[in-house]
């Protein structure tokens, strides 16, 4: 089992390669896409999209590469799918899966400047990746160039204010060590942004859908949602007293052992088609 965190900021995935320990992200990854709350809501985002009715698809970010090859599964006929990702490391580890299946291949690129011709795409999907762009809107403008007239974009984001423990006992305390963890993602509220950000460029056909990620233990929690980690910070700005902390990390263990530890996350999906 993956029992600590990368020594990088987990809200730092575009500079994986610069990572002390970059394999450290690769059994990062490895260990979240093997939870079954993680796996639930890809499962739904996969369905929503109804991603085997498509020719050709482009997944953004797609990291170790288990996303990729779980829609490769589910496509027919001569379809193809092309995962690419920023980080050389984690394309290397994605290669294994594209020697099991044609219709799969990786790539090292930046979102913000896709070396595909355009319109070449009739699916172009990012599943938790504009949270970590510096220019998303920037990034949206180079799916728009790569798909065809009429081909679906789709993305999928957490709306990071809506982290929350649901059965501590002090409310307030949870939501200081919590917004503030926030401070640490590039953009942390993308997900409220991204409808207007379709809108902007005239996507047609927009929809949006909610989806909240469950938690029941306390272990896989702290590894995904960095809990220990955001009271450290917390406590570090002088938003809270040691004493809080401690307090506050002993009652989710306690919950934990009880069987009644719960963390949720909102997320959102935005599902626009290119104008023909």
């Amino acid at each position: 089992m993956y029992k600590t965190l990368p020594s990088y900021q987990v809200s730092s995935f575009s500079n994986v390669d610069k990572a002390s320990e970059p394999q450290e992200w690769v059994n990062y990854l490895k260990y979240v896409n093997t939870q079954e709350s993680i796996k639930n809501y890809k499962s739904w985002f996969h369905s929503l999209l109804c991603v085997q009715n498509y020719s050709r698809i482009l997944d953004i970010g797609c990291g170790t590469g288990e996303d990729t090859f779980a829609i490769s599964c589910k496509l027919k006929g001569k379809s193809k799918i092309i995962g690419i990702d920023y980080s050389k490391i984690m394309v290397a580890f994605a290669q294994k899966y594209a020697q099991s299946s044609s219709r799969i291949k990786y790539v090292h690129g930046d979102v913000n400047n896709l070396k595909f011709e355009q319109k070449i795409f009739d699916l172009c999907l990012a599943d938790r990746v504009f949270q970590h762009l510096k220019t998303p809107h920037k990034a949206l403008q180079e799916l728009i160039r790569v798909t065809q007239p009429g081909g679906k974009i789709a993305i999928i984001d957490p709306d990071w204010s809506t982290l929350s423990i649901n059965n501590s006992s002090d409310l307030a305390l949870s939501q200081r060590i919590l917004a503030h963890q926030s401070n640490f993602i590039q953009n942390p509220s993308i997900a409220k942004e991204l409808l207007s950000l379709f809108e902007s460029y005239e996507l047609q056909n927009t929809q949006i859908f909610s989806y909240t990620l469950l938690f029941y233990s306390y272990t896989v929690a702290n590894i995904i949602l960095s809990l220990t980690k955001a009271a450290d910070r917390a406590e570090k700005a002088q938003l809270i007293s040691k004493e809080d902390k401690v307090n506050w990390l002993r009652e989710l263990n306690e919950l934990d052992q009880e069987g009644n530890f719960t963390s949720s996350l909102g997320m959102y999906c935005i599902i626009g088609n290119k104008s023909l």
